[in-house]
């Protein structure tokens, strides 16, 4: 079977994706007997997992009165995997998250309807007030929020109060958590390869940590906690603040961002162990049973 980046995406894919797909193909607004045709070829190989199609035979089915043309193959294949992808992207887009709540407003914004636009506002304000999430991207994404917002005020009564001071601090606090955050990497890329990097500013993040309550940002909280447990990796009492703040405060991220939280001391547990404090096996253990019960360890429902 002939491998190329529109097969290799297609077999990634759950069999409802690939129903969904089929159906969005068959649409009317896509018009086009080949690129249909192709994907129905390719999704029976798929449902029957033969492996002796290659792209001549497939060729020759599309275009049984012609030779095999290699360009027109590859352009063929080029669109059909667009086409996929723009679907999958629209597909994402219609789950109810903050990302879609955003996307949404910004839609009306630019179709300039105001009405829609002023009620979407109201919505997703009140959805980020709601969300269970608030890792990294929540606080990015609320910037953006505050700021469309203070232009909203702004164009209802220039005298009125606006929000900057909520914008202010938000930025703040968005920074803060990115900037925790990608030092954790390094930290963690360092305890592993001898490369040393310029850290910037943590030298004042670490100063302006003391003026947020950190009970009110979960993700500030937990990438301090990591930063602390990564720069001090000796202190016992850092890595047990670790531990329960992972469990503690989990609930406040995406599968991918807990995922990579609990690698960072999983890979802790790993380096101490090698060193041969046979204690950490055991927790690291512990580690990996927790994770795989909550499934964050799992893309896609596979390890």
């Amino acid at each position: 079977m002939f491998e190329n980046k529109l097969y290799q995406l297609l077999v990634q894919l759950s069999d409802k994706s690939i129903a969904d797909i089929a159906h969005y193909l068959d649409s009317p607004s896509i018009k086009n007997r080949e690129i249909t045709l192709l994907f129905s070829i390719l999704k029976d190989n798929l449902a029957t997992a033969k492996s002796e199609l290659t792209k001549v035979k497939v060729f020759n089915i599309l275009y049984p009165q012609r030779s095999y043309d290699d360009q027109k193959w590859r352009l063929l294949n080029s669109q059909l995997l667009k086409r996929i992808e723009n679907h999958l992207v629209g597909q994402r887009s219609v789950i109810e998250n903050t990302r879609y709540h955003l996307d949404l407003l910004a839609y009306y914004k630019e179709q300039n309807l105001k009405s829609h636009y002023e009620s979407q506002l109201k919505r997703t304000v009140k959805y980020f007030e709601k969300s269970k999430i608030q890792d990294a991207d929540y606080h990015d994404q609320l910037v953006y929020l505050e700021d469309e917002k203070s232009n909203f005020l702004l164009s209802q009564k220039r005298n009125q109060q606006l929000n900057i001071q909520e914008t202010l601090d938000q930025t703040d606090v968005a920074f803060l958590i990115k900037k925790l955050k990608f030092a954790c990497s390094a930290l963690a890329h360092k305890s592993i390869y001898t490369i040393d990097y310029d850290m910037g500013l943590l030298m004042e993040v670490e100063s302006r940590i003391t003026d947020f309550d950190l009970d009110k940002y979960p993700a500030l909280d937990m990438y301090y906690t990591c930063y602390q447990m990564l720069k001090e990796p000796d202190d016992l009492v850092k890595f047990e603040n670790y531990r329960i703040k992972t469990i503690s405060l989990q609930g406040y991220f995406e599968t991918s961002e807990i995922r990579n939280i609990y690698l960072l001391g999983i890979n802790m547990c790993i380096r101490r162990l090698n060193k041969g404090e046979k204690h950490f096996g055991k927790i690291g253990m512990q580690m990996y049973e927790e994770a795989l019960k909550a499934k964050h360890l799992l893309i896609n429902g596979k390890l």
